[in-house]
C-alpha cells in the first residue's frame, strides 16, 4: 500500500463525519516533532476544502520515562478532543484520528496558516500574550481534572520529580567529577519540591517551550500535546520562562490564571521548585543528551535552581 493510499484511507476513516471526505493534495512539512508530519488538503462531502496538519506514527507511550510523559498520538488526540475543544482554546481545531491495523495512528488537526513560532514573531508582545493564554487555559482546564484522569493523563509534580532527579544523576555519572554536588541534590530533592503541592492541579502541556507555541496574528496556538499531564500549572510557566525570564511575564500569567487577583501565597516558592523540576526533567530525558557537550550549560542552571530552592527551604 502506497503512502498516498494509506493517507487516503486514514482521511476517509478519521473524517467520516464530514460526509465522504477525500484527499486532494499533500505537502510535506518540515517541523521538529517526535512524529512525521505533513499538510493534507481534504475536500468534504459538502465540497468544503480543509487544510489539515497531520501527524502519524506508532503510538507506543514512553513507559521508560517517569509517568510516561510522552503518551503518543492516541493521548494527543484525546487531549485535543476532550480537553482543548472544551475550554474555548485557540489551539488547532481537532478533526479526527484513526489507528490502522498495523498500530499506526493518524492525527488530523487544523493547519494554521501563516503561523510562526513565538520566538520568531516580530511582535514584542507575543511572549506576554502567550503567558495570558496559558493562565486562562489553566484556569479553564482545572474543572476538567476528572475528565483528564479518565483519559489517563499522568501526574507530574513533587512525587515524579524524584524519579527525574534519579535519572538525571544516573545519566550524568561520568560527569560527577565536574559536578560533585549532584548526589547531594538527589538526597534533598523530595523536600525541595514540596512547594509544588501547595498549588492546585490542572491540565498542563508539560513541554510548554517556545518551539511548541505558534503565533498567527494575535492568535496563540500551542501545539504538540502528547506530553499533556495533570500537575501544577507553574510547571508550564517554568518551561516557557526558561527562555524568557522576567517578573513581567510571571505577572501576566498570574493575572490571567487568577482573574486579576493575587496568586496563592505559596506561588513564588512553587515557581522556584518548578524551575528545579524543569532542569531535572531535561537532564533526565535522554542519557545521550545529558552528557552531550552542548548540554553542559544546563548543569549550571540546575545548580542555580537548587540554590534558590535551598534558600526557600531554609526560611
Amino acid at each position: 500500500m502506497t503512502e498516498w493510499t494509506r493517507l487516503e484511507r486514514a482521511v476517509s476513516e478519521a473524517l467520516s463525519g464530514h460526509g465522504g471526505a477525500r484527499l486532494v493534495a499533500v505537502d510535506q512539512v518540515v517541523r521538529r516533532s517526535t512524529h512525521p508530519t505533513l499538510v493534507a488538503v481534504v475536500r468534504t462531502g459538502a465540497g468544503t476544502e480543509l487544510s489539515l496538519f497531520v501527524k502519524h506514527g506508532r503510538s507506543t507511550p514512553g513507559q521508560r520515562l517517569p509517568n510516561a510523559p510522552r503518551g503518543g498520538l492516541v493521548r494527543e488526540a484525546a487531549v485535543y478532543r476532550e480537553i482543548l475543544a472544551s475550554v474555548d482554546s485557540s489551539a488547532p481545531r481537532f478533526h479526527g484520528t484513526y489507528t490502522d491495523e498495523t498500530g499506526e495512528t493518524w492525527l488530523f488537526v487544523e493547519h494554521v496558516e501563516a503561523a510562526c513560532r513565538v520566538a520568531e514573531s516580530a511582535d514584542e508582545t507575543a511572549p506576554a500574550r502567550t503567558m495570558r493564554w496559558l493562565g486562562r487555559f489553566h484556569a479553564r482546564a482545572e474543572p476538567l481534572l476528572g475528565r483528564a484522569r479518565l483519559l489517563g493523563l499522568p501526574r507530574q509534580g513533587a512525587a515524579s520529580g524524584l524519579e527525574w532527579a534519579e535519572r538525571a544523576v544516573d545519566f550524568s555519572r561520568e560527569l560527577h567529577g565536574d559536578y560533585p554536588w549532584l548526589d547531594g541534590l538527589r538526597s534533598e530533592v523530595v523536600d525541595l519540591l514540596m512547594p509544588l503541592r501547595d498549588l492546585p492541579e490542572t491540565v498542563i502541556h508539560f513541554e510548554f517551550v517556545p518551539d511548541n507555541v505558534l503565533h498567527a496574528g494575535h492568535r496563540v496556538v500551542p501545539v504538540d500535546w502528547e506530553s499533556a499531564a495533570i500537575g501544577p500549572g507553574v510547571l508550564d510557566l517554568a518551561f516557557f520562562t526558561d527562555d524568557w525570564a522576567g517578573a513581567a511575564l510571571e505577572d501576566d500569567y498570574i493575572a490571567a490564571r487568577w482573574a486579576g487577583g493575587p496568586a496563592p501565597a505559596g506561588f513564588p516558592d512553587a515557581l522556584a521548585a518548578a524551575r528545579l523540576f524543569m532542569n531535572l526533567r531535561w537532564l533526565g530525558d535522554d542519557p545521550e543528551m545529558t552528557v552531550h557537550p552542548g548540554a553542559r550549560w544546563r548543569f549550571g542552571a540546575l545548580e542555580a535552581a537548587w540554590a534558590a530552592c535551598r534558600r526557600v527551604h531554609s526560611r
